[in-house]
């Protein structure tokens, strides 16, 4: 089961058809006189419940910062019925991209704050890891990963220099006082990706190894050895490993103010690993900018937390 999150929705993907439907629009997350969402862009499984769970940007309540949005609003979709219902609201949270798990504890990217905050889906408590003193887009957090007892945190640097990876284990950022500031820098490992520029995403293979885009030069590589294991080209971001192929998300090249319209279509496609080669395209009309991939077969088991599937009801 494959799904794509876009500037116009989110996507589930029939492989086997080659079609795409899209089960949550903008539109969904606004009440009577409420703002649509601006897009949605972190997805990822909830093993518990085995719903996904994605987040949408929103022009909420906070004050700007030098972002168009400003909150995020976090919602289960029921991969079996497509049902969707909101899970969380978190505010203070600048254009958020990628998201990740742990248990019930999602850890979001503050791009706008240059920073990650954690927030927990059962008890609401907050923390925050600052990248740096400064709470401007510095670093353009863009990517964060839970991966064998770590927290990976992509750090794309505005191609003003190399991308990079910040290293955390879980054990130290599950100890921190929510009241206090910490810098991540302060309490990870640094590791620069070897000249790649432009990063998107953090994904990992069936073997355990961990991937990004480079979306400006349209290839993907691993962020350990620097080696390129696929050259789709475009403007390349989202990925999905099954246990033999690659799914990459493609956009059309458009100014900043355009490449979100409902106008544009988004596409992913399917390349065999090794070999590279394409063996399947799956149009997603009018995605607008393709934002992130999630394919469910893909998802190793891991131990049970706390959410059902029937806990939460639509509003």
């Amino acid at each position: 089961m494959l799904y794509a999150t876009t500037s116009n929705g989110v996507y589930f993907c029939d492989v086997d058809r080659a079609h795409a439907t899209r089960v949550l629009g903008n539109k969904h997350t606004a009440g009577l006189f409420a703002r649509a969402a601006r897009g949605y862009f972190g997805i990822t499984h909830h093993v518990g419940s085995g719903n996904i769970l994605v987040a949408s940007r929103e022009r909420g309540r906070t004050a700007r910062h030098n972002k168009p949005t400003t909150d995020v609003k976090l919602h289960f979709v029921d991969p079996d019925t497509h049902r969707a219902w909101l899970a969380a609201e978190v505010a203070d949270v600048h254009d958020v991209h990628q998201i990740a798990l742990d248990e019930d504890r999602v850890f979001l990217t503050d791009t706008g704050k240059n920073r990650i905050v954690s927030y927990d889906l059962i008890t609401a408590r907050r923390t925050v890891l600052n990248v740096g003193p400064q709470r401007q887009d510095i670093n353009h957090v863009n990517a964060v990963r839970v991966h064998r007892g770590m927290l990976l945190i992509g750090l794309n640097n505005r191609g003003l220099q190399s991308a990079a990876v910040l290293k955390l284990p879980l054990s130290t950022v599950s100890d921190l006082d929510d009241a206090s500031v910490h810098d991540a820098l302060a309490l990870g490992q640094y590791c620069e990706t070897r000249g790649a520029m432009h990063t998107h995403d953090l994904a990992t293979d069936s073997a355990g190894s961990v991937f990004a885009c480079a979306s400006h030069d349209g290839v993907v590589f691993n962020i350990d050895t620097g080696e390129i294991v696929l050259k789709p080209g475009g403007w390349t971001r989202g990925l999905a490993f099954t246990a033999d192929s690659l799914w990459v998300g493609a956009s059309q090249l458009a100014s900043r103010e355009s490449r979100h319209s409902e106008s544009l279509d988004g596409e992913i496609a399917q390349y065999a690993l090794p070999g590279g080669h394409l063996l399947n395209k799956i149009v997603l009309k009018n995605a607008g900018q393709v934002n992130d991939l999630l394919e469910l077969d893909n998802v190793q088991s891991e131990p049970e937390p706390a959410f059902e599937k029937s806990s939460i009801s639509l509003p």
